[in-house]
């Protein structure tokens, strides 16, 4: 062998593809049984640590990976690289889609100063972070879970205000006036009279040790007073102390609470069991119709047996002795009579448990699934009304109704709270779950000004609507009341009937005077001679017509016409079209509707059922076909008038329209705006600089933190707040929340989050990024080269790229081709069904796949059916194998699935809830450990934030103007780590370039989508001041500025003393982990260890890599034999490592017999015990009766 041969610089140090070894090739390569001149061969694509000099680390398909330096940072122990053949089928798989060779422009590298990890491992590292932010709380949590309330007091001290602590003593409840509770667990309820204020009137606690009542000063004292308002919070003291309080819908309760108000965040835990019971048992959005029919049912049926047993009991108690007597000596007759009409009880569908093991999230459905009991919410209504008064005259009856809720909420905790550690045992869940109930949003008297603007601006479009249309109908009578209405195909369907006018009587007096009729005091303000239709529109009050869009008269006034045909309404079908049916029925478009023709029935219609000219078909409804249309001048029917699909034969009508949906925002949303619980800072003293005319307040989001089966968090209107539009009143609503003066709002989308999740599961089958062609494109197309995902849909179904993102998402999570063919003729309003239909299928074919079912290769008598063919196939078959796992768990935390939707209480219904369930969850995770790497490393940098708000994939932050810089940075480093999460525990210890870091980190002033966006609407006409985005590259440039001017050298200084303790108990614990192999095909009990021979071993892994080769190239398959020829050799592969198995396990035997080892499998059934006596004994049995 020549020793005159060079190893390039770059590949010094790298990963043997031979050994998998990572070790200086210099001293390792000549250890290989190679050539020297095929060492550049053998390394030219390991793309391991380049350097700089041969330019970006790429990975094998040419995907620009994290640099060199940041990749030792966040990935210190590499993983397995992917075989050979993996890196040859994903090049082969991409060029089909003609995606090789597209990748983006490279990407400079990041020069960004990283924290260490604070373990060997980007997993372990994440499981300290949560541990150290868990531990204080789950402790104090688990010992409130199964402590022993004390006794509840039977009297409550009534005429004594705030916080009253009650100590038993001589069998009786002392009252005693204390500031707060100071125990570190609570379980706590408040109660708010709403109708009159929202702040609290009563509140009860308890806690290990003591009960305690709070109520709201003035109530007593101020009784003279008319009327009392509540107008204080409540008082929980010690803020800076790690404390934990439940409740059921603890959010609303925290609203209450007065140190939650303060910028600098409280150090409490809010647990809530309405979360807890969502994680473990909560309902889809698939089951809830289903279980409410059920539970209607169930009562039903109770209700009829209990009303069968009063009538019996009532009928037995009324039977004389004798009579009694001669039933109960005749058996047959009174088993009869027992048994008579007693109504079955009611069961739900075989295989349909699910409905026993979930239920609603209101305390009482929860309580009566998980604790079986009844609660009586019937003083519940005592807090509806507006008499303060009621609450002093039921004072002890209202707080023991608040107490028995908390008793209940303690007792539904202990039984949830073990459950939920089961469901999801990573700390980190248990902490992100915690941040995710500390939603802060700040404001400012600009609210009032918001609210007057939008209210004002909607009644002004309202009466323009409302006489605009008073003049159709104007002219409809004017000028088709003489009879021509009869030929008018739409006005010929209103009432043109003229109602005689009422009439008082004639008035025949004594002396003989008559006072003729005359019109009735309510027919006064009433026009006379106008048809029917006109006087139902008539306000009797104002003295005008009074029309709305919302009545079914405007379509007909507006002469509306659905693909340039009149409308029509039918009790039946709702709002229908029609036209004259052709010679042939043959040319018929489809089937039209049919009409009964008994007026009994719902589908009789006086005139459709007995026309024989015209074919009736319903209007599209955006909801799905066979839905009956409502109204077709909704908001959802605007894109059909643009579009020219509904017409109308009067100019002003698509102004009615657009009016109309300029004002669906604020109609929808002006009630929950105005239900806010605004509380000022001259109430709770924050103590923020205060500019010319400016009033700041703050808003507690009363969100369920879990609030879905998927973990997502809920909240009626900040997480449903829409992004302001210039035809939107109203819309600007969250550029209401402002940040202080001195404080920044900071934060950022992450992008496409959850399509990067799913694919990425994808990809883990290859252990390479974007191998799988969905993914490639995700991570790599852009809308300018046109090989985006949604580009690519779009111009499959020929619509635009914003509504094929909704094709996309609704696909991967889980929506089926008749959905998808609904939401093209809702979007395209002008298209065929059957135009619809071929393109829907079209796209699926390309994206999903077909599907091909065989008997499966690992389960016996069970069929595999999987996807193959498509761009997205690798990922649906990754997402529907972890859906119908027999436990199914989120990939990265472990997290598993509500009882509700696990296989054995569903089988193989709910496939779109479970599917969706796999991709949300994980964004889930993804949430839960950013808003963990976040609080931890403002911490580490020293950064005066705090948590504000995450809408799915939005986060927000308010931090102090002069650490905008540093937050930034920490919330880039924080979703590095966190994508670095996702990739190793899937195996794979890498992470592309474009996706490690934020796009771009918002720093504004006001909450809103984009810092460009001026929020103008028509209820604001002053654009909103602009804020700033940077990217990571504008953070690193800002950082390093900041450094020179400051004089610091390190941005992240010494570590957190509790991370250093965690870890070193993590250290000692030395817990196993699993080695980050996500959804390995292994055959159960499959082992190899050294007791097998080196060539078994040999053959085994041979055959698993054959078999997950095998299983890619199933799903690679363009046709059905294909795909059945791959999972023969599947199936193959399999039965001969049961062989090879089997072999071992004979081997194995003879190895113990060699050894005078008797082998188990080959011991007698019976041996003898006494020769003498010839007795038997089954062998391992003690048992003397075991004797033959």
């Amino acid at each position: 062998m020549s020793a005159r041969w060079r190893i390039p610089r770059s590949m010094i140090f790298s990963r043997c593809p031979s050994c998998q070894a990572r070790r200086s090739l210099v001293r390792h390569v000549v250890s290989l049984p190679i050539a020297p001149r095929n060492v550049h061969r053998l390394y030219a694509s390991i793309p391991a640590d380049q350097n700089e000099e041969h330019g970006p680390r790429k990975n094998h398909i040419g995907i620009q990976m994290l640099s060199p330096a940041i990749h030792r940072k966040v990935f210190p122990n590499t993983g397995v690289e992917p075989t050979a053949q993996q890196i040859e089928l994903a090049t082969s798989h991409l060029k089909e889609w003609d995606l090789i060779g597209k990748s983006q422009e490279p990407l400079p590298d990041v020069d960004i100063e990283l924290p260490d990890l604070t373990t060997g491992s980007i997993r372990e590292h994440f499981r300290v972070l949560g541990e150290e932010q868990s531990l204080p709380y789950l402790q104090k949590a688990h010992a409130m879970a199964t402590a022993q309330l004390p006794r509840m007091p039977s009297e409550w001290a009534y005429g004594r205000e705030n916080w009253i602590r009650y100590d038993w003593k001589n069998d009786k409840a002392i009252p005693t006036s204390v500031a707060y509770p100071p125990e570190d667990a609570l379980v706590f309820d408040v109660e708010v009279v709403y109708n009159i204020s929202p702040y609290p009137v009563i509140a009860v606690a308890v806690s290990k040790t003591h009960w305690y009542s709070w109520v709201a000063p003035g109530l007593f004292s101020n009784e003279t007073q008319t009327p009392f308002i509540p107008n204080q919070l409540i008082p929980l003291g010690r803020p800076d102390d790690d404390r934990v309080f439940i409740g059921h819908h603890v959010s609303y309760d925290r609203a209450r609470i007065r140190e939650e108000y303060r910028l600098r965040p409280t150090r409490y835990a809010f647990l809530d069991t309405m979360s807890l019971h969502c994680a473990v048992g909560g309902l889809s959005s698939q089951q809830r119709p289903a279980w409410r029919k059920y539970k209607k049912e169930e009562r039903r049926i109770q209700e009829a047996e209990q009303r069968w047993w009063d009538e019996h009991d009532a009928l037995m108690a009324s039977t004389d002795s004798r009579s009694l007597d001669a039933q109960q000596n005749n058996p047959k007759r009174s088993t009869s009579s027992a048994s008579k009409d007693v109504p079955p009880r009611y069961q739900p569908d075989e295989h349909r448990s699910w409905y026993q093991v979930s239920s609603m999230n209101s305390l009482k459905d929860v309580a009566e699934l998980y604790l079986q009991k009844e609660i009586d919410k019937s003083m519940r209504s005592e807090f509806d009304g507006t008499d303060i008064a009621a609450v002093r005259s039921h004072f002890q009856e209202l707080l023991t109704y608040c107490a028995k809720d908390v008793a209940i909420t303690h007792e539904l905790f202990g039984k949830l709270f073990s459950r939920f550690r089961q469901k999801c045992p990573h700390p980190a869940s248990f902490a992100g779950m915690l941040h995710m109930g500390k939603g802060y949003l700040p404001v400012s008297n600009d609210w009032n000004k918001y609210v007057s603007n939008s209210q004002t601006k909607f009644d002004e479009y309202q009466e323009d609507i409302c006489s605009r249309l008073a003049l159709l109908a104007e002219d409809a009578v004017d000028n088709f009341g003489d009879g021509r209405w009869k030929n008018d195909p739409w006005l010929r369907n209103l009432d043109w009937e003229k109602p005689a006018p009422r009439m008082t009587k004639q008035v025949v007096r004594k002396n003989g005077q008559i006072t003729p009729p005359r019109l009735h005091k309510n027919q006064s303000n009433t026009p006379i001679g106008k048809p029917k239709w006109y006087l139902e529109l008539w306000d009797k009050t104002e003295g005008k017509l009074r029309i709305t869009l919302s009545k079914r008269v405007t379509p007909y006034l507006l002469r509306l016409q659905w693909k340039q045909h009149p409308v029509y309404y039918t009790k039946g079908f709702g709002w229908t079209y029609y036209m004259p049916k052709p010679e042939s029925p043959e040319l018929l478009i489809a089937p039209g509707l049919k009409f009964s023709q008994d007026p009994s029935e719902k589908t009789y219609d006086s005139r459709a059922s007995n026309d024989i000219e015209n074919a009736y078909y319903r209007i599209p409804h955006p909801d799905g076909e066979g839905k009956n249309c409502g109204s077709p001048l909704s908001k959802s029917f605007i894109s059909a008038f643009e579009d020219g699909t509904l017409t109308s034969q009067y100019k002003a009508a698509k102004h009615i329209l657009e009016r109309n949906a300029q004002c669906t925002y604020w109609a929808s949303a002006k009630q929950r705006v105005g239900h806010q619980f605004i509380v000022w800072d001259n109430e709770i003293g924050n103590d923020v600089e205060v500019t010319a005319g400016k009033e700041y307040g703050v808003i507690l989001p009363q969100s369920v933190a879990m609030g879905t089966v998927t973990r997502r968090a809920v909240e009626s209107t900040w997480m449903t707040a829409a992004n302001a539009k210039k035809n939107r009143i109203g819309s600007e609503l969250k550029s209401q929340v402002q940040a202080p003066v001195g404080y920044k709002i900071l934060g950022a989308d992450v992008d496409s989050e959850e399509l990067w999740i799913a694919s990425l599961f994808g990809d883990a089958q290859f252990r390479i990024h974007g191998a799988s062609a969905i993914s490639f494109m995700t991570l790599q197309g852009t809308k300018k080269a046109g090989t985006d995902l949604h580009t690519v849909t779009g111009r499959i179904l020929g619509i635009s790229r914003d509504q094929a993102k909704i094709f996309n998402y609704s696909r991967i999570y889980g929506a089926g081709m008749k959905y998808a063919v609904q939401l093209l003729l809702k979007h395209s309003p002008g298209i065929a069904r059957d135009d619809a239909m071929a393109k829907v299928s079209e796209l699926y074919r390309k994206t999903k796949g077909q599907r091909h079912t065989c008997p499966h290769p690992w389960k016996e008598k069970q069929q595999l059916t999987f996807w193959y063919g498509g761009s997205e196939s690798y990922m649906f078959n990754k997402l529907e194998g972890v859906a119908l796992d027999v436990t199914p768990q989120t990939p990265v935390l472990r997290c598993e699935i509500p009882d509700s939707l696990k296989p054995e209480h569903v089988g193989r219904e709910f496939m779109t809830s479970r599917v969706n369930w796999v991709v949300q969850s994980s964004g889930v995770d993804y949430l839960h450990l950013l808003l963990v790497a976040m609080d931890y490393l403002m911490r580490r940098m020293k950064i005066d934030g705090r948590f504000m708000l995450s809408i799915h994939d939005e986060v927000r932050f308010l931090v102090k103007e002069e650490h905008q810089i540093l937050a930034a940075l920490a919330l880039q480093i924080a979703n590095l780590w966190v994508r670095a999460m996702f990739a190793e525990s899937v195996g794979i210890s890498d992470l592309p370039a474009n996706v490690a870091f934020f796009s771009s980190i918002d720093i504004d002033h006001c909450l809103r989508k984009e810092v460009d966006m001026e929020c103008l609407t028509p209820s604001n006409q002053t654009p909103v001041k602009l804020g700033r985005s940077l990217d990571i590259y504008g953070i690193a440039h800002e950082i390093k500025k900041w450094k020179e001017e400051s004089g610091r050298t390190s941005l992240y200084g010494s570590e957190l003393n509790s991370i250093s303790e965690i870890s070193q108990m993590m250290n000692a614990d030395a817990r196993p982990t699993d080695n980050g192999q996500f959804g390995a095909n292994k055959l159960p009990g499959l082992r190899l260890d050294e007791s097998q021979s080196p060539a078994r071993q040999l053959r085994l892994r041979q055959l698993l890599e054959h078999i997950d080769m095998t299983w890619l190239k199933a799903q690679m398959a363009q046709t059905k034999e294909e795909a059945a020829k791959y999972m023969a050799a599947y199936s193959n592969a399999v039965t001969e490592i049961r062989i090879v198995s089997y072999e071992n396990r004979r081997a194995q035997h003879s190895q113990r017999t060699s050894q005078n080892q008797p082998s188990r499998s080959k011991r007698p059934l019976f041996q003898e015990v006494a020769k003498d006596g010839g007795t038997l004994k089954l062998v391992g049995s003690r048992n003397p009766r075991h004797r033959i």
